[in-house]
């Protein structure tokens, strides 16, 4: 049995959620380029993930109800194939996870549809104040990166585990051990520091399912 990980953003779905809230928060054109520019940034590996997340979030601190309506419209638009995979590997007995650097509360109306448990789900959580504003971040390993909130979280992983996503985080993953290999999902973009990355591919979660059947199953070396 295999464990494999998935990014949320740009991944399952087919957008960066963080933006979608920020969309709901009603900022102004400029707002929402710079927003956008620092995902970009955080993304390739310019920006570590705390700075990125507290810069965004001080454009526009996002409300509980616009983080709940974000999830609910992106649990209807999930990456084509993503249900069919996850179920294939779930059939196969392997784990999956879901570990973003995200709101936890948006992702979790898709982690419903897509059949996995909340508490397969790994996220960047928060306070909000009585009336839905928000607070702070919950001061955990995934306010400071996936790599130290996996890190906690990873030995009780069947191994193989596999990474997959589409930013210099995700893999991170495999470069501090956590993971084994790490897999670029090219789908909905394709960073730029995949140029200079010696890994597999897949441009579709068909693809997707074809590398994993070959990653899932220890080898005999």
């Amino acid at each position: 049995m295999a464990t494999v990980v998935f990014d949320f953003d740009s991944t399952l779905v087919p957008v960066e959620s963080l933006e979608e809230v920020l969309r709901a928060c009603d900022l102004d054109e400029d707002r929402l380029r710079w927003v956008e520019e620092i995902t970009r940034r955080g993304m390739e590996g310019e920006l570590d993930f705390r700075a990125s997340l507290e810069s965004r979030l001080a454009i526009a601190a996002p409300t509980r109800e616009a983080v709940r309506a974000a999830g609910q419209d992106l649990a209807e638009r999930l990456t084509p194939g993503a249900q069919a995979c996850i179920a294939e590997l779930r059939a196969g007995g392997h784990q999956v996870r879901i570990v973003s650097g995200g709101f936890r509360d948006v992702i979790l109306p898709a982690a419903r549809v897509l059949g996995l448990d909340a508490a397969h789900v790994h996220a960047v959580s928060a306070h909000w104040t009585p009336d839905g504003a928000f607070a702070s971040l919950v001061e955990d390993g995934f306010v400071e990166s996936k790599v130290a909130g996996a890190g906690a979280l990873h030995p009780e992983w069947p191994r193989p585990v596999i990474a997959v996503g589409d930013g210099a985080t995700d893999m991170a993953l495999a470069r501090a051990g956590i993971a084994d290999h790490f897999v670029a999902f090219t789908e909905h973009v394709r960073r730029r520091f995949l140029d200079d990355a010696e890994v597999p591919e897949a441009r579709s979660m068909d693809e997707l399912r074809t590398l994993l059947a070959g990653l899932v199953t220890p080898s005999d070396d």
